[in-house]
């Protein structure tokens, strides 16, 4: 235990490569009909034609906290554009903490609260969780997300291939 703050922060020359593999779309989304919180309805329907980045976090979850920040940045680049979007599910039980939450923050990115609705449409085992979904209305398994600048090129690249029609 002595050795512990020696060896987490002893240098390596190991060097860690991780190549970006393509998001596979594996399962096809139930139809859904749920409201966010500027009271738009969002449907299935409304996913087809376009690849949506979507996102479960709850407010009481640093690690969701985290990632809203870059998410209203990929929001911001992207909410003009007819291919590509991003939607949020919070899991939160409390619709006030939502509300509360995206206006403490400033955060205009599409967030809807229902916790049940999640666990139809996104089986997810912790949170933050964030999965593709392309155009055709088929999702992936886990997506990283990275808020990093690769992460970000990443995502987008990914998004923008997700829109194209197979």
């Amino acid at each position: 235990m002595e050795k512990w703050p020696e060896w987490a922060s002893a240098r390596t020359n190991l060097i860690l490569s991780v190549e970006h593999t393509p998001p596979a779309f594996v399962k096809a989304l139930p139809d859904f009909s749920a409201r966010d919180l500027a009271g738009r309805t969002w449907q299935l329907r409304r996913l087809n034609g376009k690849a949506t980045l979507v996102n479960f976090w709850a407010t009481w979850c640093g690690p969701c906290r985290g990632e809203h920040e870059n998410l209203q940045k990929l929001y911001e680049a992207i909410r003009e554009r007819q291919d590509v979007q991003v939607l949020t599910f919070s899991v939160d039980e409390s619709p006030g903490a939502v509300q509360d939450y995206a206006k403490e923050k400033g955060y205009t990115f599409p967030m809807i609260r229902a916790p049940e609705l999640a666990d139809k449409l996104f089986p997810y085992v912790g949170l933050p969780t964030n999965f593709l979904v392309n155009a055709q209305g088929m999702r992936t398994s886990l997506y990283a997300f990275a808020g990093n600048p690769e992460g970000m090129r990443r995502l987008l690249e990914d998004l923008e291939k997700a829109a194209k029609p197979h």
